[in-house]
Protein backbone atom coordinates (compact mmCIF):
# COMPACT_ATOMS: atom_id res chain seq x y z
CA UNK A 1 0.00 0.00 0.00
CA UNK A 2 2.69 2.36 0.75
CA UNK A 3 4.36 1.85 -2.59
CA UNK A 4 0.63 2.96 -4.23
CA UNK A 5 1.15 6.34 -2.35
CA UNK A 6 4.52 6.71 -3.10
CA UNK A 7 3.89 6.89 -6.97
CA UNK A 8 0.56 9.01 -6.05
CA UNK A 9 2.96 11.43 -4.23
CA UNK A 10 5.69 11.22 -6.27
CA UNK A 11 7.89 11.29 -3.30
CA UNK A 12 10.66 9.12 -4.98
CA UNK A 13 11.26 8.85 -8.62
CA UNK A 14 8.06 6.80 -10.13
CA UNK A 15 10.14 3.36 -11.21
CA UNK A 16 11.42 2.98 -7.77
CA UNK A 17 7.61 2.57 -6.28
CA UNK A 18 6.50 0.74 -9.56
CA UNK A 19 8.99 -1.87 -8.48
CA UNK A 20 7.88 -1.58 -5.30
CA UNK A 21 3.80 -1.96 -6.30
CA UNK A 22 5.29 -5.36 -8.88
CA UNK A 23 7.33 -6.71 -6.01
CA UNK A 24 4.48 -6.12 -3.69
CA UNK A 25 2.03 -8.17 -5.91
CA UNK A 26 5.09 -11.34 -6.14
CA UNK A 27 5.39 -11.20 -2.40
CA UNK A 28 1.43 -12.36 -2.17
CA UNK A 29 2.17 -14.85 -5.15
CA UNK A 30 4.90 -16.86 -3.72
CA UNK A 31 2.56 -18.11 -0.54
CA UNK A 32 -0.17 -18.80 -3.09
CA UNK A 33 2.22 -20.47 -5.14
CA UNK A 34 3.50 -22.62 -2.56
CA UNK A 35 0.04 -23.80 -1.69
CA UNK A 36 -0.52 -25.42 -5.09
CA UNK A 37 2.85 -27.13 -4.82
CA UNK A 38 4.80 -24.82 -7.06
CA UNK A 39 8.21 -23.47 -5.40
CA UNK A 40 8.53 -19.64 -5.89
CA UNK A 41 10.14 -18.60 -3.39
CA UNK A 42 12.34 -16.63 -5.35
CA UNK A 43 9.77 -14.22 -5.90
CA UNK A 44 10.53 -12.54 -2.58
CA UNK A 45 13.74 -11.20 -3.97
CA UNK A 46 12.22 -8.55 -6.02
CA UNK A 47 10.77 -6.56 -3.15
CA UNK A 48 14.10 -7.74 -0.55
CA UNK A 49 16.00 -6.02 -3.07
CA UNK A 50 14.13 -3.23 -3.86
CA UNK A 51 13.41 -2.18 -0.37
CA UNK A 52 17.46 -2.03 -0.35
CA UNK A 53 17.50 0.34 -2.74
CA UNK A 54 14.91 2.18 -1.67
CA UNK A 55 16.75 2.53 1.53
CA UNK A 56 19.78 3.94 0.14
CA UNK A 57 17.45 6.17 -2.03
CA UNK A 58 16.39 8.07 0.99
CA UNK A 59 19.89 8.09 2.51
CA UNK A 60 21.45 9.47 -0.51
CA UNK A 61 18.81 11.38 -1.88
CA UNK A 62 15.82 11.59 0.47
CA UNK A 63 12.14 12.47 -0.66
CA UNK A 64 11.25 14.28 -3.50
CA UNK A 65 11.53 18.48 -2.43
CA UNK A 66 9.37 19.65 -4.99
CA UNK A 67 6.56 17.14 -4.35
CA UNK A 68 7.16 17.93 -1.00
CA UNK A 69 6.53 21.79 -1.63
CA UNK A 70 3.75 20.83 -3.77
CA UNK A 71 2.22 19.09 -0.76
CA UNK A 72 2.65 21.84 1.99
CA UNK A 73 1.29 24.64 -0.42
Amino acid sequence: MIYGVFYGSKLIPRWLSAWGLVGGALYFAAPLAGMFGFDWAFLLLLLAVQEMVLALWLIIKGFNPIAIAAKSA
